[in-house]
This record gives C-alpha cells, structure tokens and sequence, in this order.
C-alpha cells in the first residue's frame, strides 16, 4: 500500500494556532510524504472534532466515491497555554458568552444539570483507564502508538478564588500535545488486504509525526 492511494485526509484541531493555523491536515499530509494528489482540510468542533473529520471520511466513502480516506484529530495544549495565544477579537459581542466557558467549567455544569457524582465520574474514568492498559497489554496498540520526547511546562494559574468542584485530575481529560489517525477504506479495497493490515503502519506512524510536528 502506498501514500498516494490515499485520495483524501481530515483532521479536527480544536485549538488551531501557530503552525496549526492554516489547514495543518494538508501539512500534515505534506510533511508525512504524502504526494502533493492528497488533499486535506481541516475542521474545529470542539470536543467531538476528530469524531467529525472520521465521520467526514465515512461519509466521502460511502456515498461519495473515495476508496480510501484518512481522518483524526490533533491538538496542542502547549500552542494555546502560554503568551503566543492570539485572543485578539477572540470573544464575539454578538456571541453569548457562555459558548466560551472552558471544557472543565461546562463539566462541572453538565455534573450538576444531570445529578453525575464525583464517584460516578472516578468510576467511569477508572474503567477507562483500566480498558487502556488491558488493550496496551494485549499488544492491540502496537502499531498506533510510538513514543515522542517532549518537555511538558505545568503554570500555576491559580486566582485564589474557592469553589467546590466534582471534576478532578483524575476523572478530566489532560491537556497535552497528540495527533492519532485512522484509515477509512471501501470494504471492496480492504477485503484484498485483510491478510496484511500491517502495511499501513508506517504510513500511520508518519502521519502521526507528521501531526506532532505541526503541534510542536
């Protein structure tokens, strides 16, 4: 399987700034080695971005013609936690100013307007954890996952308000710099290749750098 089979490649970035700034799934796609035939766009819908760019593949297999697609998501805590941020003109006057409140903040709102105790979010997160390390035991992300060196900057941003909150570290989501990829591929295409679905680990892992890159 090579690059150039690929016909189009999604990513989601959230947080879009610096060297994601300009459509970095076609960056990506560049930097991955992807011929210049594979096109890329890139799409921001918060939270359930990068389930927006694999359903946008979906979508382009299953009724529009493509054999193959790429899709994910990307984000860069550390392009968006220091002074680089561009909040110019950030907040629109025209926009409700609760559509800015920070993922934590709408947590905790989402806990209260639904009765999800602390417990139940530590349970929930617990078992996920738990589901990652059989996975990663099991060998069943191998070829997805590589390991990239990276210094990590934790600022103290306390404001000395107080408040009683049921959304900790150890149930919320962490902040950190990751891009992950799938191949989205017509059943006809894929069949042929059932026996060999490692010959697409290096496009994934390049792509995956490629993504890492443009976050750095």
């Amino acid at each position: 399987m090579q690059g150039g089979e690929v016909e189009d490649l999604t990513l989601g970035c959230a947080l879009t700034q610096g060297t994601t700034g300009v459509n970095v799934a076609r960056h990506a796609a560049q930097v991955a080695g992807l011929p210049d035939s594979v096109a890329g766009a890139t799409v921001d819908r918060q939270c359930a971005t990068g389930l927006s760019a694999i359903s946008i593949a979906a979508n382009q297999v299953v009724n529009e013609g493509l054999d193959v697609a790429l899709a994910g998501g990307l984000d860069s805590i550390s392009l968006v936690q220091n002074p680089h941020w561009n909040g110019h003109r950030y907040k629109d006057p025209a926009v409700a100013q609760a559509y800015y409140m920070p993922i934590i903040e709408t947590a905790e709102v989402v806990a209260k307007r639904y009765g999800i105790s602390h417990q139940a979010q530590d349970e929930y997160a617990l078992q996920s954890q738990q589901r990652t390390l059989a996975a990663q035991q099991a060998g069943l992300f191998n070829d997805e996952i590589i390991a990239v060196e990276t210094m990590t900057t934790i600022t103290d941003k306390a404001s000395g308000d107080s408040s009683e909150t049921s959304v900790t570290a150890g149930n919320a989501s962490q902040l950190s710099d990751a891009a992950s990829a799938c191949v989205i591929m017509e059943k006809a295409e894929a069949a042929p290749r059932a026996a060999r679905p490692t010959k697409w680990a290096s496009v994934r892992l390049s792509l995956f750098r490629a993504c890492w890159n443009a976050t750095a």
